[in-house]
C-alpha cells in the first residue's frame, strides 16, 4: 500500500480459506514496501471480526526474513477469550536489531505447533460463522514511532494497509432445518422450508440432493439447491410434525408442529370453545441489525437479511431495526420485499439513548422519519404524537457491554409513553429478561430494569421476541452479544408468535397494537390463554372485571415445539401456578382451564390492574411467554 509518495508493504493469508470453525495454521506474509521498516518499526494484524464473529489465534510466532532481524510477539485482547466484540483480538509484531529493506518479508503463524521436544501448542481456530468476504486487517510502523513518546511522533504511527479478503466455508453438513409455516386459511396447504445446516447453523449453499418429506402417511420428494428446498403440503387438521431425510447425505430433520386449527373448538376436547384470538399464529423476528451504521460492523445488509428470513429461516414476517443512517434505504427495501399472503416486512429502526434502547414500528412505508439517533426518549415521543407507532424496550436488564454504562444504563421506566409503548422484549440473543434474579435462561439482572419490574409499576406491555442479531440474520441465535459464550448458552434467541386473521401488514399491525402476541426464544411453540372471551393481552375495564372480582377462570392451550416440560400462570403477586396435568409429563400437547379462586380485592396491584400470563418451558430448556391479561381493579384509573 501507498500514502502519497511512500509504500508500506502488502500482507497476504495463506492458506486464502478457511472453514468454520477450523482448526488449523495460518501464516500472514508481510513484504516490506520501499519505504523499508527501521528497528522499532511494527506490524499489527487482526483476523476478521465483523458482526462479531471470533478467530482464536492459537500459539503465535514470528519471523523476519533476514538475518539479524528479531521479531517479538504481543498479543491483546486474546486471553482469556471473551465474545465482546470491541475485545477482538490483535497481534503486534516488533522489530529489533536489524532495519528491513524493501521486499524482505515478516511470517506470522498463528496456531504454531511447535515440536514434540517441546509438546505442541494450541492450533488457531477460525471463526465458526460462514463468509465470503472475511477481512483482516493491517496496520504497519515503519519508522518505530510507537516507541516515542505521542507528542514526538508527528502522525498516527500506524498506517493501514490494504486488508485482505478470505472465505470461510460453511464447516460439512450436520443436520436439516424443517420449517413448517402455518397457513393462513384452513383450507390452504403449508409452505415448508428446508434447509441444510452445519454444526454452527451456517446454510451449507453448496449442497445439492434430494430429501424425503414424511407428511402423515404421505411422502414428498424435495428438490435441494443452495442447500435449501421448498413444498408445499397438505394441511392437516393437526397437530403433525414433519420429518425430513436425507439418505445419501445421512442428514435428518423435524418440523415444528403444523396445526393450523390450533386455536378452533373442533381441535379441541369436547364442549372446548374456540378462543377469543383463534386465527393462525404467525412467526417473526421483530429485532434485526443489518447494514450501514451499525458499531460492531455488519456481514450482511438489509437484502440478505430479508433474503435469509424468507428463503431460509422460512418465516412470516421481519423488521430490520438499524439506526437511522439507513433510514430511506431500508424503506425502499421495505416495499421491495414485502409481499401479502407470503412475507411481511414491518418498517422500524433502533434509537440508542442513554437510559436505555428503544426500536420504533411504523404500520407502512409512509413512515417520516422519527427523532433523531441521540435525542431523548422524550423527544422521540413527542415527534410520535398524533402518528400510529409502536416503542418497543429492549435488553432492558443491562447496560452497555462496552464500557460499564458508558452507552447506555440499564432501562430507566420512568421515561415511558403508555400510548405507544404497549410492548417490551422478553427475550433475545442475550437470554431472557423477564426477572431480576440470575439464573437458567436469565444472564443479566439485578438492576431493576426487567419485564417483571415494568409490570410491577403498572406499564401495560404485551411480549415480543427477537434475536438482536447484528450479522442479518434473522431467527439465528449464534450471535455473540453481551459476552456469552453461544457455545454454553442455553437457548438464547427470540421469536414473536402473532395471533391474526391473515398474513397481511394491517393484520399483523393490529395483532401487535393490541398485543395479541407472545415471545418464545427461538422456537415456534403455539400457545393461545384466555379470560372467558378476552385473549391474551387485554386490558379489562374495571366494569369489565366487575363479574371475576370472586374468581377467574383461564383457558390455555400449548402445543410444544419439542415435548412440553412445564406450564406455568404468573400471577401479580409473583406467584405460579403448576398447569401441567399429572401423570403426563413432557408431553406436546398441554391444554386445559385454571380457576383462580382468590378475591381480586386479596391480591396486590401492579398500578391500577392485577395480571396474569402464561409461561411454557420445553424439554430442551427453551421457554415461551403469553402477553398478559389485565383486570382493572379501581374505576377511578
Amino acid at each position: 500500500m501507498s500514502s502519497g509518495t511512500r509504500d508500506f508493504g502488502h500482507a497476504i493469508v495463506s492458506p486464502a480459506e478457511a472453514v468454520a470453525g477450523q482448526r488449523g495454521t495460518w501464516r500472514v506474509i508481510y513484504t516490506v514496501g520501499a519505504a523499508g521498516m527501521a528497528v522499532g518499526g511494527s506490524l499489527r494484524l487482526r483476523p476478521p471480526q465483523r458482526g462479531m464473529v471470533r478467530w482464536e489465534v492459537g500459539h503465535v510466532i514470528a519471523e523476519a526474513g533476514r538475518s539479524g532481524a528479531v521479531c517479538e510477539v504481543r498479543l491483546v485482547n486474546c486471553w482469556p477469550l471473551t465474545y465482546h466484540w470491541r475485545q477482538t483480538p490483535i497481534i503486534q509484531v516488533d522489530l529489533w536489531g536489524e532495519a528491513l529493506r524493501p521486499g524482505d518479508t515478516i511470517t506470522v503463524t498463528l496456531g504454531d505447533r511447535g515440536a514434540y521436544s517441546r509438546g505442541f501448542f494450541l492450533r488457531a481456530r477460525a471463526q465458526d460463522h460462514a463468509q465470503d468476504d472475511a477481512l483482516w486487517d493491517f496496520w504497519a510502523d515503519v519508522e518505530g514511532n510507537k516507541s516515542v513518546p505521542p507528542e514526538a511522533a508527528h502522525n498516527d504511527p500506524y498506517v493501514a494497509l490494504e486488508p485482505f479478503v478470505m472465505r470461510v466455508r460453511p464447516a460439512a453438513p450436520a443436520r436439516l432445518s424443517v420449517v413448517a409455516r402455518q397457513p393462513a386459511d384452513d383450507s390452504d396447504e403449508a409452505r415448508v422450508v428446508i434447509a441444510v445446516r452445519d454444526a454452527y447453523e451456517n446454510l451449507c449453499d453448496g449442497y445439492a440432493g434430494e430429501v424425503s418429506l414424511e407428511v402423515g402417511e404421505r411422502q414428498v420428494r424435495v428438490a435441494l439447491a443452495g442447500g435449501i428446498g421448498h413444498c408445499a403440503v397438505p394441511a392437516e387438521p393437526g397437530p403433525c410434525y414433519l420429518s425430513a431425510l436425507d439418505r445419501e447425505g445421512e442428514l435428518i430433520g423435524l418440523s415444528n408442529p403444523l396445526f393450523p386449527c390450533f386455536s378452533r373448538a373442533e381441535t379441541m376436547p369436547a364442549g372446548a370453545e374456540d378462543f377469543p384470538a383463534a386465527g393462525p399464529v404467525f412467526f417473526g423476528d421483530l429485532h434485526v441489525m443489518s447494514g450501514a451504521g451499525i458499531i460492531a460492523g455488519a456481514l450482511r445488509g438489509t437484502p440478505e437479511a430479508y433474503t435469509w428470513a424468507r428463503d431460509v429461516a422460512g418465516l412470516d414476517f421481519c423488521a430490520v431495526t438499524n439506526n437511522l443512517r439507513t433510514w430511506e434505504r431500508d424503506l425502499e427495501l421495505d416495499d421491495e420485499f414485502h409481499e401479502p399472503g407470503s412475507f411481511i416486512t414491518i418498517p422500524a429502526c433502533e434509537l440508542g439513548f442513554a437510559i436505555g434502547h428503544k426500536n420504533v414500528y411504523f404500520p407502512d412505508t409512509g413512515a417520516a422519519r422519527p427523532a433523531p439517533d441521540g435525542s431523548s426518549p422524550e423527544a422521540l415521543f413527542a415527534s410520535l404524537e398524533g402518528r400510529t407507532a409502536l416503542v418497543i424496550p429492549h435488553h432492558t436488564n443491562i447496560h452497555s457491554e462496552s464500557s460499564y454504562r458508558t452507552f447506555w444504563t440499564e432501562h430507566d421506566f420512568t421515561s415511558h409513553a403508555p400510548r405507544v409503548e404497549r410492548l417490551i422484549e422478553m427475550c433475545q440473543d442475550r437470554g431472557s429478561f423477564e426477572r431480576e434474579e440470575v439464573g437458567g435462561n436469565i444472564y443479566f439482572g439485578g438492576l431493576g430494569s426487567s419485564v417483571w419490574s415494568a409490570l410491577q409499576r403498572g406499564m401495560k406491555l404485551g411480549f415480543v421476541g427477537g434475536t438482536d442479531t447484528h450479522r442479518a440474520l434473522p431467527s439465528e441465535w449464534r450471535s455473540p452479544l453481551g459476552g456469552l459464550d453461544v457455545d454454553e448458552g442455553l437457548a438464547i434467541g427470540g421469536l414473536t408468535g402473532l395471533i391474526a386473521p391473515a398474513l397481511t401488514r394491517e393484520a399483523l399491525w393490529e395483532a401487535l397494537w393490541h398485543r395479541r402476541c407472545y415471545a418464545t426464544q427461538g422456537q415456534r411453540t403455539l400457545v393461545n390463554f384466555a379470560l372467558a372471551e378476552y385473549p391474551l393481552g387485554s386490558v379489562l375495564s374495571a366494569e369489565q372485571a366487575a363479574p371475576f372480582t370472586d374468581r377467574r377462570t383461564f383457558r390455555y392451550r400449548v402445543q410444544g415445539h419439542r415435548p412440553v416440560v412445564r406450564v406455568e400462570l404468573v400471577r401479580c403477586d409473583g406467584r405460579a401456578f403448576d398447569l401441567a396435568p399429572e401423570g403426563e409429563p413432557g408431553r406436546a400437547t398441554v391444554t386445559g382451564v385454571f380457576e383462580d379462586a382468590t378475591a381480586l380485592a386479596d391480591l396486590p396491584r401492579a398500578g391500577d390492574a392485577v395480571f396474569y400470563y402464561l409461561r411454557v418451558t420445553e424439554a430442551d430448556g427453551r421457554m415461551a411467554w403469553s402477553s398478559p391479561i389485565w383486570l382493572t381493579t379501581r374505576s377511578d384509573a
